[in-house]
């Protein structure tokens, strides 16, 4: 049985927080299968649908690469190294994976061994087996594309060549996500104050975001005090209006969460 049959169990740990989302199909439209906000140990797995589970690498675990044309496997492993950042631990080890397209260039993952294996021991309690572990990065883009089609503003034009900024708000620090032609360029962190700060810069771009709803507020109206008008707040809630309200609003804000179960239901899981 592949992996869209399944119907996978989400499960996102951040600060020590465990939320947990299985999805199902129903007429075209998703249906919440399990919804909780619950440590691992605690889930009541009576409830699931137990095919297996996917979760996601935090940021500063995750290092992406992109690679000019190599001759073997050996001479990739030799580029990941040397570009390999301060940030991974080498004395934990790590491991990497890649995608080679038509045109040579390559696109490369590469995961802390250390923080993987801490992942994999907070799951351990559920007795699951986990089928795919992916950057957090990859969930937030595929929720994203998955709510353009509600979200996308009906007098803007949408072009194959665009520049996107995802922005994961808090009220300190947040996270920007650069997407372009299609593809994931990098990810950045910015002090909040310094993002309101740059919007009338950010004209080439089109700015999605979602987390903190007090940043969410102050982004809002520095938007619109500059009239920036390609500013689009992410809201999962409209993939679930068929959901008691409770349950819609309570996923309006994870995206994250959402792009991981949503991984079960697509073939292309970049």
């Amino acid at each position: 049985m592949s992996l869209l049959e399944q119907t996978p169990i989400a499960v996102c740990i951040q600060q020590e927080n465990c939320k947990v989302l299985q999805l199902i199909r129903s007429q075209g439209r998703f249906k919440v299968q399990h919804f909780a906000h619950e440590l691992t140990a605690h889930i009541n797995k009576q409830r699931l649908k137990r095919f297996g589970l996917i979760s996601a690498l935090d940021y500063q675990a995750v290092h992406y690469q992109q690679l000019p044309c190599q001759s073997s496997t050996a001479s990739v492993e030799e580029s990941i190294l040397q570009q390999l950042p301060s940030s991974l631990d080498n004395e934990s080890g790590f491991s990497y994976d890649y995608i080679q397209h038509n045109n040579g260039n390559i696109e490369a993952a590469v995961s802390s061994e250390r923080a993987l294996n801490n992942l994999m021991s907070e799951l351990e309690p559920m007795n699951i087996p986990v089928k795919v572990v992916e950057p957090i990065y990859s969930s937030i883009i595929r929720t994203t594309n998955a709510l353009l089609p509600y979200l996308w503003p009906n007098e803007a034009r949408f072009t194959p060549r665009m520049k996107w900024i995802i922005a994961e708000l808090r009220q300190k620090v947040s996270t920007l996500i650069y997407y372009e032609h299609g593809r994931f360029q990098r990810f950045e962190k910015v002090a909040t104050a310094d993002l309101l700060a740059r919007i009338s810069e950010m004209d080439e771009y089109w700015l999605f975001s979602f987390g903190d709803k007090v940043a969410q507020s102050a982004l809002q109206t520095t938007c619109e005090s500059h009239a920036y008008t390609q500013h689009i707040r992410l809201s999962a809630a409209v993939l679930f209006e068929d959901e008691p309200a409770p349950t819609a609003a309570a996923l309006d804000n994870e995206i994250a969460l959402v792009g991981l179960a949503l991984r079960g239901f697509s073939q292309w899981h970049r």
